[in-house]
């Protein structure tokens, strides 16, 4: 049982509530539902047979819940489970008080993480996986098409890999592009824009943005040789030009957020990209208020937005 101190909330969240064809499409819930699929928190009761995390020990962990006995399990590929359930779009979730999990989904916290940043740890888990996914390496240059708060957290990855990273909005992306700059990105550039940067290639290209048009565009500035990792979920179907894929020998990879497995690094991994994450948080408000914090995310008046469930409270 953990205690909830942060709760993130994201666009398939927003999904969720307008209960639109990519969210009707991937989930199967039992209304009425209790959302939220993000959180940080302490460990508030053991249940029996568990003897670890301690009670009072700060954790983070994935809310993807899995069989651990088929195939796909056991090849470490885990958010391919045939039986997965996740918390807050399939089963209740987070954003509450308590929520009670599996022991094998939460993994303790260095003491001296800050709660915003601890509660960005499953976006950029999904983040992690995309860039590993991709095998971003050392002198490459990167490309990363939607900064919303994957596309960040997969800035903040990329750039722990010692890559060269350019980051691609749109014009109402303004704020965004701006924290990508002040984050490292050595580019920032609107993608319908004429800058120049657009009309460069990169080595490995991260959609993020979930839109037919950023995958266009992902394809498009790939290099020869290339890669193209998809991570977004388009509400439409996308046409591309393999032939153009076969002359140049460009690889599209789709990944589905992360492996149960990667989560035993991750917290050394937030812990290093702390400096560069914790701007990423621009709104933290109560449990009470959260019809606010779903206008703030559809707005796109905040980067991220984290629910604090005691905030308010006597």
């Amino acid at each position: 049982m953990v205690r909830v101190r942060l709760a993130g909330l994201c666009h398939t969240d927003l999904s969720m509530v307008e209960w639109n064809r990519a969210a009707r499409h991937t989930y199967r819930p039992d209304f009425p539902l209790i959302l939220g699929h993000e959180f940080a928190g302490t460990v508030a009761a053991l249940g029996p047979g568990t003897s670890r995390p301690a009670p009072g020990t700060p954790v983070v962990g994935s809310a993807h819940l899995t069989c651990g006995r088929c195939a796909m399990c056991r090849a470490g590929r885990s958010m391919l489970c045939p039986g997965l359930r996740v918390l807050g779009l399939d089963v209740d979730g987070v954003l509450a008080t308590y929520v009670k999990l599996p022991a094998r989904n939460v993994v303790p916290l260095p003491a001296e993480l800050p709660w915003e940043v601890a509660a960005l740890a499953e976006p950029f888990a999904v983040a992690s996986h995309a860039i590993a996914a991709g095998q971003a390496a050392a002198g490459e240059r990167v490309a990363i098409i939607g900064p919303g708060a994957v596309g960040l957290c997969a800035l903040a990855a990329a750039l722990s890999a010692a890559a060269d990273v350019v980051v691609f909005g749109l014009a109402r992306d303004r704020a965004q592009l701006a924290i990508a700059r002040r984050m490292g990105a050595s580019a920032v550039a609107g993608i319908s824009s004429g800058d120049p940067a657009c009309h460069e290639r990169y080595d490995l290209v991260i959609e993020t943005a979930g839109r037919p048009e950023a995958v266009t565009a992902a394809v498009r500035c790939c290099r020869p040789g290339g890669r193209v990792v998809c991570v977004g979920l388009p509400s439409r179907s996308v046409p591309i030009d393999t032939a153009a894929l076969a002359r140049e020998e460009k690889r599209i990879i789709g990944v589905r957020a992360y492996d149960l497995g990667e989560w035993g690094a991750l917290p050394g991994r937030l812990a290093a990209a702390a400096s560069r994450l914790l701007p990423l948080v621009t709104h933290v408000v109560g449990l009470a208020d959260f019809s606010r914090a779903v206008e703030l995310l559809r707005s796109r008046a905040a980067i991220k937005v984290v629910i604090a469930p005691a905030l308010g409270r006597p």
